[in-house]
């Protein structure tokens, strides 16, 4: 902020008498960010679910056994869920993303 306090450095400082200058965009940035923080604190969490190997492969369009070198490598890791290999649903759709 060109050599300007950012709001929230202000507020941390403990300073009880501070006078502030803001712009209407200081403002604004300082309010989406209060409302960011609220949405991730308050958002409810999504349930994880878990995926039988066949599933997993159907979705990536790969072999079981690219899905075990890839267990291996570390790349897409299974779990086990009651002793059977399982994978998060948030990890294939991580991998789907790229």
């Amino acid at each position: 902020m060109n050599g300007k306090l950012a709001i929230q450095e202000v507020l941390m400082s403990g300073d009880a008498n501070v006078l502030l200058s803001v712009t209407g965009k200081d403002l604004q940035e300082f309010g989406e960010s209060l409302i960011r923080k609220a949405v991730e604190q308050f958002a409810p969490k999504k349930e994880e679910k878990y995926l039988k190997i066949a599933e997993v492969a159907t979705m990536l369009g790969v072999d079981r056994n690219t899905l075990y070198r890839w267990n291996k490598e570390n790349y897409l890791k299974q779990i086990r869920v009651g002793g059977n290999p399982r994978y998060k649903l948030s990890d294939v759709e991580a991998i789907m993303s790229k």
